[in-house]
């Protein structure tokens, strides 16, 4: 069992410090151990989901019996744009190139109310959500609302079983285009913003989007590739299977200038590497094989 309140800590006085010296007489502190504020956190920070993987993404949650769910897809062929102004796992311009693929209330199975404010690790199977294509970049989204939340506001906690049609997927509408860039899209309905409220989970501002939503970028691939560039201008390309890592050979590189045209093409050798001298420096390098 989790406690939570004041406590007193008394450190006796025969401890000693570094310097074997001891502390002469009891010291007593009281420190706090507070209840977890409802939070979801991604596991890890990587953005390619090898085939191995399942498309299965890890999180973790407190507090929460229910998240949502807000997958956008940016279309392969708008991959090489979308780089323009973003590293992989960036977010920059998404409307530009990217369409919300799925919203959907998930809840969490957790029945135990002990269990609410211990952290829980769970597993997201984007394949049981939507169809992955090869070469797209998917944003996968998580947040709550406070409705989700089990955090003991006066000595109560909401324990509540959602209702089932909560947990249907919801409809999907791509014309407005501002829950790209407003982070404070959802509040209480009925309470405004409180900026001094912001970090209390019993106050709507809480709640907030900015506050309750995690978000990651999924590319779905098994080639793991290697550019580096010499003083002499030539580049060396290595390419390698992510889940044996052993090299591949006759992946096919493309090299695109920064307004998106093919420079050249060309493939690796059966040791899964490639020296070229471009006939321009590439902004981008594609990677494929078989697709």
């Amino acid at each position: 069992e989790i406690k939570t309140g004041t406590f007193n800590l008394t450190v006796s006085k025969v401890v000693r410090d570094g310097n074997d010296k001891t502390l002469g007489q009891d010291e007593l502190r009281q420190i706090m151990f507070e209840e977890s504020k409802p939070k979801i956190t991604f596991s890890g920070n990587g953005v390619i989901l090898p085939s191995s993987n399942g498309m299965s993404i890890p999180f973790e949650v407190v507090n929460l019996k229910a998240v949502d769910v807000r997958i956008v897809k940016l279309y392969e062929k708008n991959v090489l744009q979308f780089l323009q102004v973003n590293q992989l796992d960036g977010d920059q311009e998404m409307a530009r190139v990217g369409k919300t693929v799925l919203e959907k209330t998930i809840s969490l199975g957790i029945t135990n109310p002990a269990d609410f404010k211990v952290k829980k690790k769970f597993s997201l199977d984007l394949s049981s959500l939507i169809e992955a294509e090869q070469g797209a970049i998917y944003k996968v989204s998580l947040s709550f609302k406070r409705k989700y939340a089990t955090y003991p506001c006066g000595g109560e906690v909401n324990t509540d079983n959602l209702e089932l049609e909560e947990l249907k997927e919801k409809v999907i509408s791509n014309q407005n285009y501002q829950y790209f860039y407003d982070y404070y899209s959802y509040y209480e309905e009925g309470e405004d913003y409180d900026w001094s409220q912001r970090e209390n989970p019993c106050n709507a501002s809480y709640y907030s989007s900015y506050s309750t939503t995690v978000s990651k970028n999924i590319i779905a691939g098994d080639i793991g590739l290697t550019v580096k560039k010499g003083n002499d201008g030539k580049l060396f390309v290595a390419t390698a299977n992510l889940i044996t890592a052993q090299p591949m050979s006759e992946v096919e590189i493309e090299c695109y200038d920064y307004q998106q045209q093919l420079i050249e093409k060309t493939k690796t050798n059966s040791e899964g590497q490639l020296f070229f001298t471009p006939q321009e420096m590439p902004f981008f390098i594609v990677a494929k094989k078989d697709k």
